[in-house]
């Protein structure tokens, strides 16, 4: 995957590609599953802090809020579209271009990873656009997140989903050779 942009998301989606390609993957299925709990954490996180937000007389300082606490959720949000980025470099695309040793055949790898990858340029983009967002401030973000949806939880629900496409095939595929 080429990118034309030096921006902070790509550079951090480089980064993790780059660190991957010093320790590859000898299967895939178990780094997606990673991943994909990797963006549940970040959701159950918004998720509290979004408690927090609602319920500030609830919490005592410091307390913890998912992965993060109540003095540094404002940071957590800011990093998350470029741990996003990462993520999809260092573990989503390489594990499904390491699925071959879950079972998938090399046809069925490459049509995904096209889509994977072509999806991942259009979560890219997202990611800077969310990245920018943030820098600029974040009250708006823990307004949308009290009101009960914001840019980052549709983001990562777009990872997730992303994600999930190799995992399904994964068990279509395991499906259909138990019933062989």
């Amino acid at each position: 995957m080429r990118h034309s942009r030096e921006t902070p998301c790509y550079k951090a989606f480089i980064a993790g590609q780059q660190a991957r390609a010093r320790s590859p993957l000898s299967s895939g299925a178990y780094k997606l599953k990673e991943a994909n709990r990797s963006i549940h954490h970040y959701l159950e996180s918004i998720y509290a802090i979004r408690e927090y937000l609602l319920n500030q007389r609830k919490f005592y300082k410091g307390a913890p809020l998912g992965r993060c606490t109540t003095y540094d959720k404002a940071t957590y949000l800011k990093r998350m579209p470029e741990g996003v980025a990462e993520l999809l470099g260092y573990e989503v695309l390489p594990a499904i271009l390491a699925l071959g040793a879950d079972g998938l055949s090399q046809r069925e790898i490459r049509s995904e990873y096209e889509i994977a990858e072509e999806r991942s340029l259009i979560l890219l983009k997202n990611c800077e656009v969310q990245y920018h967002r943030l820098r600029s401030g974040i009250g708006g973000e823990y307004q949308d997140i009290k009101r009960g949806y914001s840019n980052l939880v549709a983001l990562l629900d777009d990872a997730q989903l992303l994600i999930e496409s190799p995992l399904g095939l994964l068990k279509w595929n395991e499906r259909k050779i138990t019933r062989s």
